[in-house]
């Protein structure tokens, strides 16, 4: 599934559990919609990204796309493949005390 279309729905979701941060039921299922399409859309973003390095000339995007789809294959979990594509990508991997796990 597109990882634009999990993203706006995420959004969407974020913008109302805002509004209605103090309505109980309603803020809450929004919430809960935003957190599951936010993690749906990274893991849609990784495999369409996995898909498009494949196909290019690089050396350097095949490999990470084959980590990514030896990762894929183990079932491994969302956090460590967004671990290992950060580490491929920039050269250092997140660290948990700042973004993008942390809101400043």
């Amino acid at each position: 599934m597109d990882s634009h279309y999990l993203f706006r729905i995420a959004k969407t979701a974020y913008e109302r559990a805002k509004e209605n941060a103090e309505e109980l039921t309603s803020g809450r299922a929004d919430a809960i919609v935003a957190m599951l399409f936010s993690a749906a859309t990274l893991e849609a973003f990784i495999g369409e990204f996995a898909e498009r390095a494949h196909n290019t000339g690089s050396d350097t995007a095949k490999h990470i796309a084959d980590v990514l789809g030896e990762l894929e294959e183990n079932r491994a979990s969302l956090r460590v493949k967004f671990l290992v594509l950060s580490e491929l990508l920039g050269k250092r991997a997140y660290t948990k005390g700042s973004q993008p796990y942390q809101a400043c």
